[in-house]
Formats: C-alpha cells, sequence, structure tokens
C-alpha cells in the first residue's frame, strides 16, 4: 500500500475531475487515503465481507471506488456492493480507465452536468435519485450533488437493501423525511 501512496501523492484529481485520487491530505470534505479506508468512515456501512479487505485507492465521480484486493484491482458498484476485478496491476488498470473513460469514470456525465449546474468541487459527487440498479437512468434529471461521504451513505442503504436478492426480485421503495 506504501506504493499507492506514493505513486498518487499530491494529486486528487484525473479527468477533469471525473477521477479522485485518494493521497495523504484530509480536509472537511475530502478524505486522504487513511481516513477513506477507516471502516468507520464508510465501509462499515455496506453489506459485503470483501470491503474491509479492499484499501480503495480512487473513485469515478458517481462513486465507484476502485481499490487493492489481493494484488488484482477491484472495482466496487457502491448499489449493490458488488467486485469486479478490473486489471491485475495499477499500469493495466490506469490503460483500462485511460481508454474507456466513459464507462469507467463517466467523464460525459460529468462535463454535462458541470455545463448546465456549474462545477463539481473536489470531494463532492453525483448520485442518482432512482438508483441504475431500479432502473434509475443516467440523464442529468436524474442526478443531485452531494459530499462523498454522504454518497456512501445513500448508496449503503440500497447496498444493504439488495445484498443476496435474487436477480428479478421485487423491490419498493419508502421514501421518509
Amino acid at each position: 500500500m506504501l506504493v499507492l501512496k506514493r505513486i498518487f501523492n499530491n494529486k486528487n484529481s484525473l479527468f477533469k475531475g471525473a477521477l479522485c485520487v485518494r493521497n495523504n491530505f484530509s480536509t472537511d470534505i475530502f478524505h486522504s487515503i487513511d481516513d477513506w479506508n477507516n471502516p468507520k468512515l464508510w465501509k462499515n456501512k455496506f453489506p459485503s465481507e470483501d470491503i474491509k479487505d479492499i484499501y480503495f485507492f480512487a473513485d469515478n465521480i458517481l462513486s465507484y471506488q476502485y481499490g487493492v484486493l489481493n494484488e488484482d484491482i477491484v472495482m466496487l458498484n457502491p448499489e449493490d456492493s458488488s467486485i469486479e476485478k478490473v486489471a491485475s496491476s495499477i499500469d493495466e488498470w490506469f490503460s483500462i480507465i485511460t481508454s474507456d473513460s466513459v464507462t469507467y469514470l463517466y467523464c460525459d456525465i460529468l462535463e454535462e452536468w458541470e455545463n448546465k449546474n456549474g462545477r463539481v468541487l473536489l470531494g463532492e459527487r453525483l448520485i442518482p435519485s432512482l438508483p441504475f440498479i431500479l432502473g434509475g437512468d443516467y440523464s442529468l434529471d436524474n442526478f443531485v450533488k452531494c459530499t462523498e461521504v454522504e454518497a456512501m451513505d445513500y448508496y449503503s442503504q440500497f447496498a444493504k437493501k439488495l445484498h443476496n436478492l435474487q436477480d428479478g426480485s421485487r423491490v419498493s421503495l419508502k421514501f421518509e423525511e
């Protein structure tokens, strides 16, 4: 993990803000790599036990997390807490996300949002009002801006409810104030 800290030290955002890379610096709304991996911040709110074993070093504008698990680079889908292997090394991962930044970083959504609504700052993320996993779409009308921790808190609620459900299971949303 020390190698990751050295590689990304003093860098926060790449791809015009679509990729947040963790470093050793924290503010009120942006969390360092060590703070971000503290289970009490957000990890323990997710149902997957595997999350605690992943060292997350980056995330995209929609809060999909990139981390190291057993020497592989994996991606956490925060809506259902599923984990997918993306690459076998940092170099391979960077090559993959660079070659397909729309799929892995949602650069197009960020650009559209900022053109219509203004900048998304370091420590802020976009989240879907209706999660994609429940049929939400990728239109700008479906997104709201929040802090990075608020995003993970939001997603954890769905991940807990959807954990271990069979594909095609019926779910209902209950909105509370």
